[in-house]
């Protein structure tokens, strides 16, 4: 029996993309009554919360009773059926499995293919031959299972068995050996069953004698009953040693002729169900998280002894057999991708990560905590690489839906740390694939087996061998042996899986093997005699004579396939010193025990786009990330204006405090900016540079370079001098930008303004710590009806509050002696969310109507690149971007935080109400992007000790400008150590916002950062080629971005002239306009100036 599972994407066969997203499924399964074990298929897909799910049946009542399913047809697949691998289909460049059949030749000489069983099921659970009592016998006592002792009798018949197996052609039989067989009470010192090894010896002869290849599994969930009752099995750590003595009698014994071993079956399972515990502190949430653990040991353990101590004569390999998953997402949504990608990471990944990487999945961690146990180094070492092959067992594929975190959770059964609603039926009502006629939990979905088999690749690429898969039909007492031998929709079954698996290894999947569930119908767990998944037909009323089924392998047409797996991307910021602001570009790339990083092909762009990419991510997650567009780069032709529509918007953009100057001329308050200005060794001046006076000749170079828009800031304190309305409006003011916006509009320029770019007025930081209190909501409300009133006739386009991320960390003090560097700019980020909403409310409910204007918001945007090709770094890009964009992002996407942070943060991230999700949630016409540069993301792991005094640390991530080969992430630029030049993250960020609801977007800021040098002339410093070639870039990314569908529709470059810099002052230059510091703030348009203006007079390349 086998849980699936899978998550994957199906990458476009045109291009190579530079770093798509990938990300990592994840599944967890539920716990059911302690030492009750479910059908097969059952058991792995379990149901937190479940959505209606009509056909999922009752998951729990169908693990203690009979699966009695019975179907019109009993369709099972005959003995023959693997000769060819028949008919199959083919997908190595598209998203399906299912074009052209497959056949024998399809696959490798060495290529295996063959059969699976197990001890308990097939030859019999009696205390025969020497036999001690096993948890299996309890389990048939116990249940109203139909299984008797006797199984099938192939203790008895194994002659018989093999004779099947050679009929059919297949070269390799994976069985179990009965540890109580060998061992009656389980230990060496309890005694060794000699008749059980000589059943064993003569087993194994038969098989070769016959040509096939044993294929042994160690563990197949028939524990001896005396470890049971001697220390509650695998929930004790003693359960090691047993297991590694069992081990080495098996290998001493039996390694000259097995060369395949796989230490425990299923150990997701066995990790749940498999044991009982009485005692008085026993906890349904975690208990099976020891018991799991304690199964990892086990496993690596016997692993490590074969590998050190008979690998090297004996020649062997050493596996284990995992339950394999897909999970689609219920609905296209981040939160539901993620679901996905945790549902793998829960279900496979919670063996896999440690054998592969030495750790559980960040996910587990971050979501179990304490209740996971922790693997010491000398553990970790001992598990990591602790195989030469993983086993696939898969059967079926589910939906995930994501269940949010609330700081009322409590965990009472282990499926509900996973945070996922696991369903057969999509959100079309529609199942996974074709139900099957025996069982209720099992549905036909091979797309699942190719991207489940190709995702495995993410994790170091390692040998796999499909160690189950098969169809169960219903047993039919009423159907004559003929009859019920006619099994066309087994062949099928076997036909699709089979070319699922050389799509799979077309993708670069070293899949080496198909072993089909099961060489005969037999005992199933759940179910008894009640389901046939045999290739060979058992007579349950005629002394169990095996009959092989339908043998023509008629050429059925293959189905057509079902969806195709998405996911998500991510990003996440760090913490400066409070109250200091970073210099451009540094705010969005902060670093957290810093490393360099890699490229995992578009991880991270995977998560962003609904792209089908053929290869899997892990995992995920995700969330990772995939590209979806059809190029990988944004360079192929230079774009010209006739590649934009008429109206799509292009523009510059500054700010007030960097233009206007933030002295207290025309009546403006003090402002926050100006303590910065005094209080840092910044060069900015209470005059910055002067727009103020100029704003006139401003105009006049937007005018002349031919652009239709200007992006510019409204001073809160140049209006309201102490913040309020109470505290009096000030009139000269009010006409300043009356006289601004009308100078605009009498030059074709269209006003965008921005109510708040970080210049809160300081009586309202002195009031009550600014942001930091839930009181500035109703005071920015007033400021922002203020200005919906007296401008919002001619003012069309509204963004609330510049670049959220910055502001809610760098944009507040708090003086308080209950301070808290790591929460406190989660509170002002809150307050700052409820502020735009707020605002955005008011103007939609009052001024929209008739203004009819847009509002919006525009965010800091970066992409993070996976430092290498892992899982873990995969998922620390997507973090990176949940808690940079998509903590704000979400919100007003969807009315709550990202789940990651809302996994990791906890108590220290505010939590929204119902009324205020409400308020949140759609308010906003637009969404704006500022982009200027992309890093690369670490995973940093979680521990029990972790301390957090920062809020970058809760992202477990570092983020870095160089990948793991050492070099950036694009060119760097003269005026800023932060900003690397990358186009491509633009493209992949504008790509990836499609999939939170598509919205409407402008790039807001875009810009490249010149040094300031007073020894060059005016001439000499105008001649800005390069941030020529930057817009060039950028716009083909926004041109890439828009072919694939996001609904750009305008580009506003940073900046109009050169100004202010925050964190820089007067040292970098932005400016398609060259400000001379040194003779009186003149303004002279640079080289880019003259460039744009002939670009949009243009439609021919430039």
């Amino acid at each position: 029996m086998a849980l699936s599972l899978s998550f994957s994407l199906t990458t476009s066969a045109t291009t190579a993309p530079l770093s798509s997203f990938k990300r990592l499924p994840s599944r967890i399964p539920t716990v059911k009554a302690q030492g009750v074990f479910p059908s097969k298929g059952i058991y792995h897909k379990r149901a937190i919360r479940i959505r209606p799910c009509s056909s999922l049946g009752d998951l729990t009542s169908a693990v203690t009773s009979a699966v009695t399913t019975t179907a019109d047809v009993a369709v099972d697949t005959a003995a023959a059926v693997v000769d060819t691998a028949a008919a199959v289909v083919d997908t190595t460049t598209t998203t399906t499995t299912e074009t052209a059949e497959v056949t024998r030749a399809d696959f490798p000489a060495d290529f295996k293919f063959g059969c699976a069983t197990s001890a308990f099921q097939t030859e019999g659970s009696g205390t025969e031959g020497g036999r001690g009592p096993a948890t299996w016998d309890d389990y048939i006592q116990d249940t109203t299972v139909d299984g008797t002792e006797i199984a099938v009798d192939s203790y008895n018949r194994y002659k018989d068995d093999v004779q099947l197996l050679k009929n059919m052609g297949v070269d390799t039989y994976r069985f179990s050996m009965s540890w109580s067989r060998l061992l009656p009470d389980g230990t060496i010192d309890g005694g060794i069953n000699q008749e059980g090894i000589d059943f064993y010896n003569n087993f194994i002869d038969e098989l070769i004698a016959n040509g096939i290849t044993p294929f042994v599994t160690l563990f197949h969930f028939d524990l001896p009953t005396a470890l049971k009752d001697k220390y509650n099995g695998f929930l004790s750590i003693d359960i090691v040693e047993d297991f590694k003595a069992y081990a080495d009698l098996c290998f001493k014994t039996f390694g000259d002729r097995v060369k395949y071993w796989a230490t425990i079956n299923e150990p997701q399972v066995w990790g749940q169900y498999g044991f009982t515990n009485t005692a008085a502190d026993a906890n349904a949430a975690t208990d099976p998280y020891v018991s799991s653990h304690n199964v990892i040991l086990s496993h690596a353990t016997a692993a490590k002894l074969y590998k050190n101590t008979y690998q090297s004569t004996q020649g062997g390999e050493i596996g284990i057999p995992m339950v394999v998953e897909w999970f689609e997402p219920f609905e296209d949504t981040p939160q539901d991708v993620f679901a996905a990608k945790r549902a793998f990471d829960f279900l496979t990944g919670w063996f896999l990560e440690p054998l592969v990487y030495g750790d559980y999945p960040f996910v587990m961690k971050a979501l179990v905590r304490d209740g996971l146990p922790e693997f010491t180094d000398e553990q970790k070492e001992l598990v990591k690489g602790s195989y030469d092959y993983i086993g696939v067992n898969y059967y079926t594929s589910r939906f995930a839906t994501s269940v949010p975190i609330t700081s009322n959770d409590v965990y009472t059964t282990m499926d509900q740390y996973q945070h996922a609603t696991i369903t057969v039926e999509g959100s079309d009502g529609e199942p996974i694939g074709d139900a099957t006629p025996g069982s209720s939990s099992i549905y036909v979905y091979p797309e699942g087996l190719r991207k489940g088999l190709t995702l495995l690749k993410e994790y170091n690429n390692p040998k796999i061998y499909v160690t189950e898969n098969g169809y169960p039909d219903a047993r039919d007492d009423t159907l004559s042996v003929e009859e019920a031998s006619v099994d066309d929709a087994r062949i099928q079954h076997i036909k699709d899986h089979l070319a699922a698996v050389k799509a799979a290894r077309d993708a670069g999947a070293d899949v080496q093997g198909y072993l089909m569930w099961a060489l005969m119908d037999c005992v199933e767990m759940g179910s008894g005699y009640a389901v046939r998944f045999g290739l060979n037909y058992t007579d349950y009323l005629n002394d169990l004579v095996r009959t092989p089924k339908n043998f023509s392998l008629p050429t059925l047409a293959p189905r057509a396939p079902l969806s195709s797996f998405k996911r998500l991307p991510s990003r996440i910021p760090t913490v400066k010193a409070l109250g200091v602001f970073p210099s451009k570009g540094i705010d969005h790339k902060r670093a957290i025990r810093i490393r360099p990083c890699s490229a995992l092909g578009d991880l991270t762009s995977s998560l962003t786009s609904a792209v089908t990419t053929t290869v899997a991510v892990a995992a995920d997650t995700a969330a990772t990330v995939v590209d979806t567009t059809t190029t990988t780069t944004t360079e192929t032709a230079e774009v010209t204006r006739a590649d934009f529509p008429a109206d799509f918007k292009f523009g510059c953009a500054t700010s007030a405090f960097q233009t206007e100057g933030s002295g207290t001329e025309g009546g403006r308050g003090p402002a926050t900016w100006d303590s910065y200005i005094q209080d840092a060794t910044v060069d900015g001046t209470e005059i910055a540079v002067d727009s103020y006076n100029r704003y006139k000749d401003d105009v006049q170079l937007l005018k002349n370079m031919g652009v239709d828009t200007y992006r510019f800031s409204i001073s809160w304190s140049r209006l309201l001098p102490d913040g309020t309305i109470d505290g009096g409006i000030n009139q000269e003011g009010i006409d300043f930008y009356n006289n601004f916006i009308d100078e605009l509009i009498a030059n074709g320029i269209t006003p965008f303004v921005t109510l708040f770019h970080f210049d809160l007025p300081t009586a309202l930081n002195t009031k009550y710590n600014g942001f930091l209190s839930i009181d500035i909501v109703e005071d920015f409300k007033a400021y922002a009806d203020l200005c919906f009133k007296t401008f919002g006739d001619r003012v069309k386009y509204w963004a609330t509050i510049n670049e959220p991320q910055v502001w809610g960390q760098y944009g507040f003090t708090n003086p308080a002696e209950d301070a808290n560097a790591a929460t406190d700019p989660y509170v002002s980020s809150h307050n700052v969310i409820l502020a735009h909403a707020t605002a955005a409310k008011l103007y939609k409910n009052t001024y929209q109507p008739t203004q009819g204007g847009e509002i919006g918001i525009p965010m800091v945007v970066e992409w993070f690149e996976p430092f290498e090709d892992t899982p873990q770094d995969v998922f620390a890009a997507k973090r990176a971007f949940d808690f940079l964009t998509g903590w704000f992002l979400e919100p007003l996407v969807y009315g709550d935080y990202p789940f990651v942070m809302k996994a990791l943060v906890r108590d220290g991230l505010p939590e929204f109400t119902d009324e205020q999700k409400e308020l949140v949630k759609g308010s906003y016409d637009y969404i704006g992007v500022n982009y200027y540069t992309s890093r690369f993301a670490t995973s940093v792991p979680i521990t029990s000790n972790d301390v957090y005094t920062t809020m970058d640390q809760y992202q477990h991530a570092t983020i870095t400008v160089e990948g793991s080969d050492g070099e950036p992430i694009g060119d760097a630029t003269p005026g800023s150590s932060s900003i690397y030049v990358y186009p491509e993250g633009l493209r992949k960020g504008l790509t990836l916002l499609k999939e939170y609801n598509n919205p409407k977007i402008y790039v807001t800021e875009n810009g490249y950062p010149d040094a300031r040098d007073d020894t060059l002339s005016v001439e000499e410093a105008s001649v800005d080629d390069a941030r020529i070639q930057h817009i060039k870039d950028h716009l083909a990314a926004v041109k890439a971005a828009r072919d694939a569908g996001a609904d750009v529709q305008g580009y506003l470059m940073w900046a109009l002239m050169d100004c202010v810099e925050m964190g820089s002052g007067y040292a970098v230059r932005f400016g398609l306009n060259y400000t001379d510091y040194l003779n009186d703030l003149v303004r002279t348009p640079k080289k880019s100036a003259a460039w744009l203006k002939d670009f949009l007079a243009s439609t021919t390349s430039t």
